[in-house]
């Protein structure tokens, strides 16, 4: 059987797998997946989600890591990495995955809020509010918020002046 055969056919029974509830089963086939192609983003992508919902955070965060320094990455990749790495306490590299995202993607929203969940976009900004209320700032403009750098470089986000 061709290799891209037998991927075709473990894409589909992992799917099979988990549709009747076999996590760990499904995450198997995943993992032969990626003895056929170490490189498979699908499969890395699918055994990282499956490993951080059956309580696998160093196995996901793995996962994520492999998938993360792939070329092909996507933006919701780097958010999910970045989620299990704050979720872990490693603030630092949470906040370089966030901002990863960001970069391919900016308007994904879930990595903004990442970015707020620990203050980051207020540190930034140099102002006293609460980390919450940073993301609408940024992404609304709402109120008067610089945030130099979160956003490729220093914009001003306040309300045009009242006249």
């Amino acid at each position: 059987m061709s290799p891209s055969s037998t991927l075709l056919l473990l894409k589909w029974q992992a799917i099979v797998l988990i549709v009747l509830g076999q996590r760990q089963a499904a995450a198997a086939c995943f993992g032969r997946m990626l003895e056929v192609d170490a490189h498979n983003c699908y499969a890395l992508s699918s055994r990282a989600h499956l490993r951080a919902q059956g309580g696998d955070a160093e196995g996901a965060m793995q996962d994520y890591a492999r998938l993360t320094s792939l070329p092909q990455a996507r933006a919701a990749d780097f958010f999910n990495q970045g989620y299990l790495q704050e979720s872990a306490g490693r603030f630092e590299a949470a906040e370089a995955s966030f901002r990863r995202a960001l970069a391919l993607d900016e308007q994904l929203d879930r990595a903004w809020f990442g970015l707020a969940g620990r203050g980051h976009l207020c540190a930034q900004a140099q102002y006293p509010i609460a980390a919450h209320e940073s993301v609408c700032l940024v992404r609304t403009g709402a109120d008067s918020c610089q945030t130099p750098g979160a956003r490729g470089g220093g914009e001003d986000h306040s309300p045009p002046a009242r006249v």
